[in-house]
C-alpha cells in the first residue's frame, strides 16, 4: 500500500512558485546575455558562410549527384541542393480524362490510386515506360502531374581536406 504524500501547504506552495519564477527569470536573463554577447560571431558566422556557399554555386565543382565541391589547400566546402516531388492533383484528373478517351483506364488504375487524393504507385514509373503502354500524348499529360520544387543551395559541409595538417589536427 502506498501512501499519498501531505497536501502542501499554501505557504509551501507560495515558496516553491516564487523559487521557480526567480530560477526561471535568472535563466531568461542569462538567455538574454549570451545572445547579445555572442551576437556578433553569429552575424560574422552568417556572413562568412553565406560567402562560402556563393563561392561554391558560382566556382565549386560538380560532385555526386546534387553537390558542388570548392577546394582550397587545406579545406573543402560542400554544397547540396534538394528537391521535393509532389502530384498536381488537378493534371491527375486531366491524365484520367485522357485515358479515358484513349481507352486506357486499366493502365491508369495502374500507376494511380486513389486515397483521399491520387498518388503514385510504387510500380509506376515501370508501367509508365513500358513499350507501347501509354501513347506520346498520354506520357506528356503522365509528366505534367509530378511537380518538382527545388530549394536554394545550402553549406553542406566545410571541412579540413583529407591528408592535410588541417584535417590531422582536427
Amino acid at each position: 500500500m502506498t501512501t499519498q504524500p501531505a497536501k502542501p501547504t499554501p505557504e509551501l506552495v507560495d515558496d516553491v512558485a516564487k523559487e521557480y519564477i526567480a530560477i526561471q527569470e535568472d535563466l531568461l536573463q542569462k538567455q538574454l546575455a549570451l545572445t547579445k554577447e555572442t551576437e556578433p560571431a553569429r552575424a560574422r558566422l552568417e556572413e562568412l558562410g553565406k560567402q562560402l556557399l556563393a563561392w561554391c554555386v558560382d566556382f565549386g565543382s560538380a560532385h555526386e549527384k546534387k553537390s558542388k565541391l570548392l577546394v582550397g589547400l587545406s579545406f573543402e566546402v560542400m554544397t547540396t541542393v534538394s528537391a521535393s516531388s509532389s502530384l498536381d492533383q488537378a493534371a491527375v484528373e486531366l491524365f484520367m480524362k485522357a485515358c479515358k478517351a484513349a481507352g486506357k483506364t486499366r493502365v491508369f488504375g495502374k500507376i494511380f490510386e486513389r486515397i483521399s487524393y491520387w498518388r503514385t504507385r510504387p510500380e509506376a514509373d515501370q508501367i509508365a515506360r513500358g513499350t507501347g503502354v501509354l501513347t506520346p500524348a498520354l506520357m506528356v499529360k503522365l509528366v505534367k502531374c509530378s511537380v518538382v520544387t527545388t530549394s536554394a543551395p545550402r553549406l553542406a559541409k566545410v571541412r579540413p581536406r583529407k591528408g592535410t595538417e588541417s584535417a590531422k589536427a582536427s
